[in-house]
């Protein structure tokens, strides 16, 4: 499809250094990918320690946006037209195949390991083949931060944000192109829309509530890529100091290109290091800032004449050229091994899946990807037909092996459940929840109805000035959890009748303070604090006094320790048991606030009827958690 190529001389000035150095293979941009692709693998297996390691996923982001921005801005600058049909032609050639090949490996790995892997693959397998998966994992309400039964394909939402990228950037930038007549105005416009993406996340994140519509949305997580193009249109334009850096001695551009590109891969390490999945600062700034330094970072490294020896370096390249190979295929054996060895220590079952996937990448490169991109998708049929017809050992069970193959994940297909056992009993408390929110006083408004430290400044706090052993205890109680409280909600319910219950899957323990500091403020919080959080990730200890300090004087709290075969689950269960005494809990204004402990983890020995997770309890479970939230509620209370 032809594209105008009117005022093509302003969109690219051709005589600038660098406008047309659009073809060649930058090694350093292949080091880019692997520090991105080595945070998104890292967080998936360690996500505590590694708590922005989702950030790697914007890097990609950015890098996409610029190279394809700047490919697309040089043909429309040569005369040539960007050529649509030839354009997404080369898209499919070299990202369909491979991801073609793991759908049907995984589907038939899922539908032989059941449990929770083989949940929902149909409409994932549909939408991953459309490049929907965002949308349908948005539209189903699934969380991405939810570390208990994941989808098998979660992983693919990034890929059809920007697949969708591919398909309308296009031509959204063609028309920017024809109205604004140069790459600067184009950079200038291209900007606004990034803003406009980043503030419509920032302005609709809710501390407290999972953030993963925001993340999956291709209109609220699209700036990333756009930040992107941003980069490859200002790299093209005649703007002062892009010119001047372009023209300015090779030698001086080296020897500033060293620390440029340092100081943005030291912002983008930080970021993965520091910044959590779920906090505010994330959505509000956070993502957009690495976003940023990865921009320039690409842009240093893509610059005429610069070295990067380091993110140039042989095992880097390696790992980058492989990046999607490794992507598609690092998430699915975390899954399926979550739910066939659920014992296996952590270390040793990060090892194995690392191990997996740069086989099957490798595999997949040489023998997918590879052989697509050189002779095309027509090419490759012929090829393989070729091989058939010349007969031999290889070809054929190559070709039984794939049949198996295609046999088994049709029959997975078949047979996968809609939902796993562990939402069905999510699903349930939920109703409950919702049920008798909807007929009884559940959230009475106003606060406490009891006396607090703030009737009576400078007075000692007590349990039983903030507890009234005479009143219903569940009508005094707020409960902020994540899918477990969810799944005991009946049995809460039951033995306090009257309780808020507060709790959103996915939720953990630094969401807390900013939900308490908002049900304070609107006079929701009640008397009694219990936070039931910990399942999906670790915390710092700071958090406890963070909770504490948001609720202010005249609460008393209930914390409810964690089960789950999950690496951090000791450690957040140590924090938790320490609160039985509280030397390390500050003093508030108004005195150290009432403190008790639910041991969840262990009277979860108790429990017969946990989801196939181990995690989520059923109705007797509930009942069992619903009991321990009671005998410390009435411990505050003195009963």
């Amino acid at each position: 499809m032809p594209t105008p190529t009117g005022g093509v001389d302003a969109v690219v000035d051709r005589d600038t250094p660098g406008a047309a150095a659009g073809g060649g293979r930058i090694d350093a941009l292949d080091g880019i990918r692997a520090l991105a692709v080595t945070a998104v693998v890292a967080y998936h297996l360690f996500p505590t320690a590694v708590p922005g390691g989702f950030l790697g996923v914007d890097v990609f982001f950015v890098l996409s946006g610029y190279l394809i921005t700047r490919g697309l801005a040089l043909g429309i600058a040569s005369g040539r037209g960007v050529g649509l049909v030839r354009f997404w032609v080369r898209r499919t050639v070299r990202l369909l195949p491979a991801l073609v090949v793991m759908l049907v490996v995984v589907t038939a790995a899922a539908g032989l390991a059941g449990g929770a892997a083989a949940v929902r693959l149909r409409p994932q397998l549909m939408a991953a083949l459309t490049y929907t998966s965002n949308w349908y994992q948005a539209d189903a309400g699934l969380s991405y931060f939810e570390r208990s039964e994941p989808p098998v394909l979660q992983h693919l939402w990034s890929l059809a944000v920007e697949e969708q990228f591919y398909l309308f950037w296009p031509l959204l930038l063609i028309a920017i192109v024809v109205v604004t007549g140069s790459a600067r105005a184009a950079a200038g416009v291209t900007a606004v829309l990034a803003a406009a993406s980043a503030i419509a996340m920032a302005v609709a994140f809710v501390p407290g509530e999972d953030p993963s519509r925001l993340y999956f949305g291709t209109d609220t997580h699209g700036f990333s890529l756009l930040i992107g193009a941003v980069a490859a249109l200002v790299s093209l334009s005649r703007t002062p100091w892009v010119t001047r850096w372009l023209v300015a001695p090779v030698g001086w551009r080296r020897e500033a290109q060293g620390p440029v590109t340092v100081v943005a891969v030291l912002v983008c390490v930080l970021g993965v290091l520091l910044i959590g999945e779920t906090s505010a600062f994330a959505y509000r700034g956070g993502i957009v800032l690495v976003d940023l330094a990865a921009a320039v970072a690409v842009l240093a490294v893509a610059t005429p004449g610069a070295a990067s020896p380091l993110l140039a370096a042989r095992p880097l390249v390696w790992v980058g050229r492989r990046s999607y190979g490794i992507y598609l295929w690092h998430w699915p054996p975390i899954v399926l091994l979550a739910g066939l060895a659920p014992a296996m220590p952590g270390t040793t079952r990060a090892v194995l899946v690392v191990v997996l996937t740069l086989g099957l990448a490798a595999l997949s490169w040489r023998y997918v990807e590879q052989p697509a991109q050189r002779l095309g998708l027509v090419g490759c049929g012929r090829h393989l037909a070729l091989h058939l017809r010349a007969g031999g050992v290889v070809p054929a069970v190559g070709a039984v092996v794939a049949v198996i193959a295609v046999g088994a994940a049709v029959g997975a297909l078949g047979r996968s459940p809609a939902r796993t056992q562990a939402e069905d009993y999510v699903t349930a408390g939920q109703e409950a929840i919702e049920a008798t929110s909807d007929v009884g006083p559940t959230r009475p408004s106003g606060g406490s109805p009891h006396p607090t430290d703030q009737d009576s400044p400078g007075r000692q706090s007590g349990q039983r000035e903030i507890v009234d052993p005479r009143a219903p205890l569940g009508e005094q109680t707020t409960v902020i959890g994540d899918s477990v409280t969810l799944a005991s909600g009946a049995g809460l319910l039951d033995v306090l009748p009257g309780i808020d219950i507060r709790a959103e899957v996915g939720a953990q323990m630094w969401d807390a303070p900013d939900l308490v500091r908002r049900l304070r403020e609107a006079g929701d919080l009640r008397p009694v604090v219990v936070i039931a959080l910990g399942t999906n990730g670790d915390f710092h200890s700071d958090v406890i006094d963070e909770i504490l300090d948001a609720a202010g004087s005249g609460h008393a709290f209930v914390f409810v320790t964690a089960h789950a075969d999950r690496d951090w689950v000791p450690s957040v269960n140590a924090k938790l048991r320490d609160l039985r005494d509280l030397r390390d809990l500050r003093d508030l204004p108004g005195g150290r606030p009432p403190v008790a402990v639910a041991d969840w983890d262990a009277a979860a020995a108790d429990v017969t009827d946990f989801a196939d997770d181990g995690i989520h309890p059923g109705p007797q479970g509930a009942a069992v958690f619903a009991g321990l939230v009671e005998d410390a509620v009435g411990s505050l209370a003195g009963r």
